[in-house]
């Protein structure tokens, strides 16, 4: 069996395939199904077929307009909480305040009071080497030789409750730098 490792959300469900596959090799009609959905997964004979448009999804609540989860997404986690999904700028792990994101996104976490947008901050050397990434609730003003940002996504706030999560990449980052002049890719 070929597993395509590029199809979205892999690292997520991996584990859980290899447990089912486990599972399908001891039992003939094994079927999985989600809430009175379509079959995700079922044994045909010798074939294991899997729907991805049916299999279980996150039960995070993100903005964009992919379900999957990116890394250096902004996601909802409760009413006045948001979290960031562990990522890189060029190898180089963005913190919130002096705290490095970790991999376990809910431990990168932001209470939230008021609407804002927040960015990548870039700090960048004079000799072109970023030397901190850090995760900023307000324009860091204008970009420059030795500063760069990025848009990370936004959050509106009213009633006491966050009402919507833009998140606005889609993975991590790439930075060229020629001067004050700032291109992003996604890795």
């Amino acid at each position: 069996m070929i597993i395509d490792t590029k199809i979205k959300g892999w690292r997520s469900i991996k584990k859980k395939l290899i447990e089912i596959i486990s599972t399908v090799n001891k039992h003939e009609n094994l079927q999985i199904k989600r809430s009175g959905t379509k079959d995700a997964i079922i044994k045909s004979g010798n074939s294991l077929l899997i729907n991805l448009a049916e299999f279980p999804k996150t039960t995070s609540k993100s903005g964009g307009a992919a379900d999957s989860i990116n890394p250096l997404k902004l996601v909802q986690i409760d009413a006045t909480t948001i979290a960031f999904h562990y990522g890189t700028v060029d190898n180089f792990v963005p913190k919130i305040g002096s705290t490095a994101l970790s991999t376990d996104h809910t431990q990168n976490t932001i209470t939230v009071t008021t609407s804002k947008t927040y960015y990548l901050e870039v700090t960048i050397d004079e000799n072109g080497n970023i030397t901190n990434v850090e995760i900023v609730d307000a324009d860091p003003g204008t970009v420059s030789e030795t500063m760069a940002k990025q848009i990370i996504g936004s959050v509106t706030f009213s009633s006491g409750a966050i009402t919507n999560v833009a998140a606005n990449l889609t993975g991590s980052q790439n930075l060229d730098s020629c001067g004050a002049i700032h291109s992003w890719n996604v890795i």
